[in-house]
């Protein structure tokens, strides 16, 4: 099996925003001090320090791992990709008051701490919009915009004129009409390989509709078992024989290794028709 290693970048915006000076690139503190200095200057909203490379703007989490890790893997971009990060965070934080257009709604997936802690929250209490995957593990809704997601919040649905069941079905059929065929994407693999989903965060919630896989599981004699090591990677098997299991928990964990996002990595889900769930010892 061969899986093409995907790497952390974070540069998502049209345009450059200029920082002051070279970013501290080597030290974790001092390289979000740098950060979030540039936010509250751009911003004009207050900017706290939550942990290294972990902000609050205003009420909205900003994570900085990835950015972090682009700058060590690639560190002539970084102060450029700083640049453009920093504009695509005070222009996503102007689109979460603007209008939701339904047809930008999307589902991912994350880990339910992801969205447990209170920066995740906003001044009124209004959660995020979610479902339970597996134990663990929540699909989401979000805004797709042209620099990155907005997690849509139980505020909003009247806005929009929908219920939690209306938000997310039109989510599921956006990923529909917008991704390619899910059986071009993971297509039928034998039961002594593993295949891999990736291209990125929304591939991976096709997983919010276990009723889309049906045909990959039919097509593999109703074994279906998958696997979660990051945001925007899902590696699957065809076979319940122990030792595919583990072998493709193994292979999990080892690109769970590799990226700044992992998910779920080791852990194994078996479709079950409408739901996934956990396989005993994984």
């Amino acid at each position: 099996m061969a899986l093409r290693h995907l790497a952390a970048a974070v540069a998502t915006c049209a345009a450059t925003v200029a920082l002051s000076a070279p970013l501290a690139r080597e030290d974790a503190a001092a390289f979000t001090a740098d950060i979030a200095r540039a936010l509250q200057q751009r911003s004009g909203a207050p900017v706290k320090t939550l942990a290294p490379l972990s902000l609050q703007v205003g009420t909205a989490h900003v994570d900085l791992r990835r950015l972090f890790d682009g700058c060590h893997a690639d560190a002539g971009t970084c102060d450029a990709n700083a640049d453009m990060f920093v504009k695509g965070s005070v222009e996503l934080r102007q689109q979460a008051h603007a209008r939701i257009d339904p047809a930008a709604l999307r589902l991912i997936v994350r880990r339910t701490e992801a969205v447990a802690r209170p920066e995740f929250n906003d001044a009124s209490g209004a959660d995020v919009e979610t479902e339970t995957l597996a134990p663990g593990l929540l699909a989401i809704a979000v805004v797709d915009t042209p620099n990155s997601m907005l997690f849509v919040r139980h505020g909003q649905l009247a806005a929009l004129g929908m219920t939690h069941e209306q938000l997310f079905a039109r989510a599921r059929a956006n990923l529909r009409a917008t991704l390619k065929p899910l059986a071009a994407a993971a297509p039928p693999i034998q039961p002594n390989e593993i295949g891999a989903l990736q291209g990125g965060d929304y591939e991976i919630g096709r997983l919010a509709t276990p009723a889309d896989w049906a045909a990959l599981a039919a097509a593999q004699h109703g074994a279906l078992v998958v696997s979660l090591p990051a945001n925007d990677i899902a590696m699957y098997a065809a076979s319940d024989d122990p030792r595919i299991l583990k072998a493709l928990s193994d292979a999990s964990r080892d690109e769970g290794g590799k990226v700044a996002n992992p998910l779920a990595p080791g852990r194994l889900l078996r479709w079950a028709s409408d739901r996934w769930e956990p396989v005993a010892g994984y």
